[in-house]
C-alpha cells in the first residue's frame, strides 16, 4: 500500500472512532507498514 493511502486509512479509522465519542490522544503505526517493508503477506487493511 502506498505511504499515502496508509495515512489516509489511519485518518479514516481515527475519524471513525472520534465519530462514535472516542478520544483519540495518539496513534501509533507499527510493523511492515511503519517501516515502508510491506508485502503479500503483511496484514490487510480494511477501512
Amino acid at each position: 500500500m502506498a505511504k499515502k493511502q496508509v495515512e489516509v486509512t489511519i485518518k479514516e479509522y481515527i475519524n471513525a472512532l472520534k465519530a462514535k465519542k472516542i478520544r483519540v490522544e495518539k496513534a501509533i503505526l507499527f510493523g511492515s507498514y511503519a517501516r515502508g517493508q510491506e508485502n503479500k503477506d503483511s496484514d490487510k487493511w480494511e477501512p
